[in-house]
């Protein structure tokens, strides 16, 4: 812990840009290691007699630069790449309508794979400055625009995020698309693409369990039922759909099990006097399904013999359930670097076809 004892002049105003410079010197000269874990903010305080605010901040310039990370359940770690020269910079943009824990893994997987291909990689994401007309917070973007940026990769198409690019003439790519009027799009990938051999797997697996009728609880930002709806039809099975637009209902991900726990709750309670009930329940999102099954919960319908649950998840957040569900699953870190190498064909003036997305079909216990 000594080595970290960094020199400040507290009679200088700049606190925050001394200590930049000395980590940036400590990395450059080889004193602070790639994949070492820095002192936390407790701890720089306690070793250097500052505010919270001078390391926060000199660690979040130091992030933006590249110069060091941060890693869930590990902490701040040196990249130890000062002295590297980029061929260029790759930027990947997230904004609150994303789960960022599923964010940040993509980002992992993308940025091995964009890094080991020379070029800078940094993950910006844009909280919420009113969510009610979809503005965020741009400074840190700015920042990045301002200094060149090769490729951008959005997590959906803001329509401001978008002119942001435009006007700073920077190619991007847009995941999760909702509107497909985008000025100057280089490329889209729906990370949710429906899955042709999922949809059968799953209807043959609900209709030998003898399920005859499904409710498909989606909102709509991409083209999602479609192929699950028709693979259902094939099955002998009838479809019903639930169905929430962002900005009428929802604002973000993380209003949409609210969302359906009151939509799904309503659609029990018109249906449950009536008898009306579908045999099985898919849900297009897991967000939607962690309120969804609230709501079976909250009116008794717990039993899978009564209603079947299914939902498309990716791997990290299916971990969280209590019981295994039944799913059609994605992997972000693999997915995260089939869209890295797809940017990077890109970038070598290569026309590549949207790589096939890694998705698997898992039964669970619902």
């Amino acid at each position: 812990m000594d080595k970290w004892k960094i020199s400040i002049d507290r009679n200088h105003p700049d606190l925050v840009g001394q200590f930049v410079k000395a980590i940036e010197t400590g990395i450059e000269s080889g004193l602070f290691t790639r994949g070492e874990r820095m002192p936390t903010i407790a701890e720089w305080k306690s070793l250097l007699d500052v505010s919270a605010f001078v390391p926060r901040r000199g660690m979040g310039i130091l992030a933006e630069k590249g110069l060091v990370s941060v890693r869930r359940h590990v902490g701040t770690i040196v990249n130890g790449l000062a002295c590297r020269k980029w061929r260029g910079k790759v930027l990947f943009i997230t904004h609150s309508h994303g789960g960022l824990f599923h964010d940040s893994r993509l980002a992992f997987g993308m940025q091995s794979v964009v890094e080991d291909a020379g070029y800078e990689f940094f993950h910006v994401h844009l909280p919420w400055l009113d969510k009610e007309d979809g503005a965020f917070k741009s400074e840190a973007l700015l920042r990045h625009l301002s200094n060149g940026i090769n490729f951008a990769i959005a997590n959906s198409a803001n329509a401001t995020l978008c002119k942001m690019l435009v006007d700073a003439d920077v190619r991007y790519m847009i995941l999760n698309d909702y509107p497909r009027e985008l000025p100057k799009v280089t490329a889209r990938l729906n990370l949710t693409d429906p899955n042709s051999k999922c949809a059968r797997q799953l209807a043959d697996y609900w209709r030998k369990g003898g399920v005859k009728s499904v409710l498909i609880v989606d909102f709509k930002r991409m083209t999602p039922e479609k192929t699950y709806t028709r693979a259902f039809y094939d099955a002998g099975i009838s479809v019903n759909t639930l169905n929430f637009c962002p900005g009428e209902h929802v604002n973000a991900l993380h209003d949409l099990p609210q969302a359906a726990l009151e939509g799904v709750k309503g659609y029990i309670d018109r249906n449950l006097p009536r008898k009306h009930l579908p045999d099985a329940i898919f849900f297009y999102d897991d967000f939607l399904a962690m309120g969804g099954l609230t709501a079976l919960a909250a009116c008794g319908l717990t039993d899978p013999a009564q209603i079947r649950i299914a939902t498309f998840s990716n791997r990290g957040f299916a971990s969280f359930w209590f019981r295994p569900l039944t799913r059609v699953e994605y992997d972000p870190i693999s997915t995260g670097k089939l869209i890295a190498g797809f940017v990077l064909d890109i970038l070598k003036g290569r026309h590549p076809n949207p790589p096939k997305l890694q998705i698997r079909f898992i039964r669970g216990n619902t």
